[in-house]
Parts: structure tokens; C-alpha cells; sequence
């Protein structure tokens, strides 16, 4: 299932619940420009008081956006690197280098910070999993969503899977030399690529359903509203009028 619209999706208070079938006991939020992912420090300088104020400044300002979100907790930020790690919650690591993270925990949610790439949540029909995803042209093709479902203990078939709104093709120009690296890949990535004024265009939510698909799931839904387009919902790195992220967020309850 494919959804483009704003009317499709019913914001409230600058998030909204993904449109797709997860089980009861699933949860799962995506932020727009209204709730701003607070910055999130990767250590306190006890020795500097300017430091600590702006920390306590930074805390408060995320518990908001996790009481916002109605949170169950605050999220384990992972440190994206646009590569195929993938880290199971909880644990005990503090800076944390991936670009997917999974539980089978309650009230541990799984989150991961997009601004044109994908963000992609997924779930198990019986609520056991979860895992969310960022991925854009590097974690395609190192290999992000593969590793992700090797990490469940369920099979893809029984996995359900959605993709949050990102950069459209139209206005995803590439190079040659990274489509002939999607092709080298799996010669059927030739679908994902469109010739646009003599460019090549990348289709990075094809990329990504292609590749859950022959790794054997089958219900997937895409939220196809462009991040780079929709200037009054979202953050777009390509656009470059703002550093701001929305966050992909997930949890068992």
C-alpha cells in the first residue's frame, strides 16, 4: 500500500501514527517540523558548569518531546553512520554507531532521525519485535535492511514493515557511477533508477521494498510524501533551509 497524501494521514500535535496494520500491543509515532528532535549529548563535562546548564537545558527539552509523543520512555539516540549496523536494546553501550536498532524489550522504544532518507519501521504480526531503520543510498547498499531482518527472531514473512516519507525521485539526482554500483549489487536495482533531463534519479523507496521483498516479506506500506516537497511538514537535507530531523519512533507496549 501506497499513501501520497497529507489528507491520507491525520497530524496531531506535530506527529502522526503510521498507517499500517501493526498488532495492538505496537505503538509507533513519526515527528514532523513542530516537534524538533531535541539535541542529545554524547557526554556531560562535570567540570564545566556552562556545560551542565545547557545539559539540563537539552534533558528538559527532551523529556517535552518524549511526553509529546506520549514515550514510554526517551529513545537510545543511535549515532547514524549511513552503514548496515544494527544494535539490539537495551544496552549497555553509550555512543552508539548504527544506522538500525531492534527489541523485543516493552517500553524500550526504537528510533532513528531522518530528514530525506528513509526511515523504516518494522514489526512482527504476533508484537514480539520491533526494529526501526534509516536508510538512505549508502545503508541500501551496504546492506541495512538485510541485516536488520537477520536480527529478528522471526521470519520476514511474518514481519510487516513501514516506510515513513522521504525524498522523492524527482528530485533525487544521482551519478552514473552510483547507479552502476546498485547494478553491480543485483542487476534488478535498474528499476530504481528513472532519466530525468539527463540525469539519473534514484528511487530510494523502490530500493528499499525490492530488497524486503526477496528477502521474503510482503506487506509492506509507504508513506510516499516527499520530504523535499513538503516544506510546511517536513526537514529536507537537500533543500538546506534547515539542520532540524523528524524522528521514526517505535515500542512495544
Amino acid at each position: 500500500m501506497i499513501y501520497t497524501d497529507n489528507k491520507t494521514v491525520m497530524t496531531k500535535n506535530g506527529f502522526f501514527n503510521p498507517l499500517w496494520p501493526a498488532p495492538k500491543n505496537i505503538s509507533a509515532v513519526f515527528s514532523e517540523k513542530p516537534l524538533e528532535i531535541p539535541e542529545v549529548p554524547d557526554q556531560l563535562s562535570e567540570n564545566n558548569s556552562t556545560s551542565l546548564n545547557e545539559s539540563q537545558l537539552i534533558q528538559n527539552a527532551e523529556q517535552k518531546f518524549c511526553q509529546n509523543l506520549g514515550l514510554p520512555n526517551p529513545p537510545t539516540w543511535i549515532h547514524q553512520v549511513h552503514q548496515a549496523t544494527v544494535k539490539r536494546f537495551p544496552t549497555k553501550e553509550k555512543s552508539i554507531l548504527a544506522d538500525g536498532c531492534i527489541t523485543s524489550e516493552p517500553k524500550t522504544p526504537c528510533a532513528v532521525s531522518v530528514a530525506d532518507c528513509l526511515p523504516v519501521l518494522l514489526t512482527c504480526r504476533r508484537g514480539k519485535e520491533v526494529a526501526a531503520v534509516h536508510a538512505g543510498w549508502r545503508g541500501l547498499l551496504a546492506g541495512v535492511i538485510p541485516n536488520t531482518l537477520l536480527s529478528f527472531h522471526t521470519p520476514p514473512e511474518e514481519i510487516i514493515a513501514w516506510i515513513g516519507p522521504h525524498i522523492s525521485q524527482t528530485h533525487y539526482p544521482v551519478g552514473e557511477s552510483l547507479r552502476n554500483r546498485f547494478l553491480a549489487l543485483n542487476s534488478v536495482n535498474e528499476a530504481c533508477f528513472k532519466l530525468i533531463k539527463g540525469n539519473w534519479h534514484l528511487n530510494l523507496a523502490l530500493c528499499a521494498t525490492m530488497q524486503l521483498k526477496t528477502l521474503g516479506m510482503s506487506e509492506i506500506y509507504t508513506d510516499a510524501r516527499c520530504t523535499f516537497d513538503n516544506t510546511q511538514n517536513f526537514f529536507s537535507h537537500r533543500r538546506r533551509d534547515s539542520e532540524g530531523r523528524m524522528a521514526a519512533i517505535i515500542w512495544i507496549n
